[in-house]
């Protein structure tokens, strides 16, 4: 019965090694991606229905002022993909409601879900949420839920979280200027998902234009709400 005993740790070394091995392998492919121009375009989004944008923007445009934290930021990077997760780091520019953010401060935020860069599913996806990564030197609305616990080993810079709602809501980034397209194409057998090379240049995705539509309309409802200089 003795040699049992040596079992469990033996499986826990395994276990361990395995993980640490899975960690290397995801951190070499994600690190390999970024360093490709362009790499995005090689990869698919998904578009939100146009049957589900009114409900999805009317919903929004009720939950999310009561965010705990609303502010304007800017883009200092691009989005950055973690392992089934990514961040964005912005300087704040203006604090409309919540405590802990003054302007001028450099936070990274992030999602807890449905907002990362999966370049192993299949197809290879962009999870935006149905709205566009945000851009470096352009200023944007957002909704924060709060700030998340500090974990040891972790970058100093404080990361903060857009809200999780139960229901269907764009990604909520919302550019102060209206720029680029309103493209809307069709889908062809991965769902929703399109190539994010034809819709790149929007700000929303949607499968009509109508749904654009919604949810512009959205952003220019909040926008007006939360202006710039208020």
């Amino acid at each position: 019965m003795k040699p049992l005993r040596w079992i469990p740790p033996i499986l826990i070394c395994l276990v361990v090694v395995g993980f640490g091995l899975f960690g290397v392998k995801y951190r070499s492919t994600y690190t390999d991606l970024t360093a490709q121009p362009n790499y995005t375009q090689d990869f698919m989004v998904a578009e939100l229905s146009g049957e589900m944008c009114t409900d999805a923007c009317q919903y929004a445009a009720q939950e999310l002022p009561k965010s705990p934290i609303i502010a304007r930021v800017t883009p200092t990077e691009e989005l950055e993909p973690l392992c089934r997760a990514a961040r964005q780091k912005f300087q704040v520019l203006q604090v409309f409601k919540g405590e802990g953010l003054t302007p001028g401060d450099t936070i990274y935020i992030g999602k807890e879900h449905g907002w990362s860069i999966l370049p192993n599913s299949n197809p290879s996806s962009l999870e935006y949420g149905y709205t566009n990564a945000p851009q470096p030197g352009r200023e944007y609305l957002v909704f924060l839920s709060g700030q998340a616990e500090i974990v040891d080993g972790f970058p100093t810079i404080p990361t903060y979280l857009m809200p999780n709602f139960a229901r269907v809501t764009p990604t909520p980034f919302f550019c102060y200027e209206d720029f680029g397209t309103m493209e809307v194409v069709p889908c062809d057998g991965f769902g929703t998902y399109v190539p994010y090379s034809q819709v790149s240049g929007n700000e929303f995705f949607s499968t009509t234009q109508e749904g654009l539509e919604r949810m512009l309309e959205l952003k220019h409802s909040l926008l007006e709400q939360y202006p710039r200089g208020a």
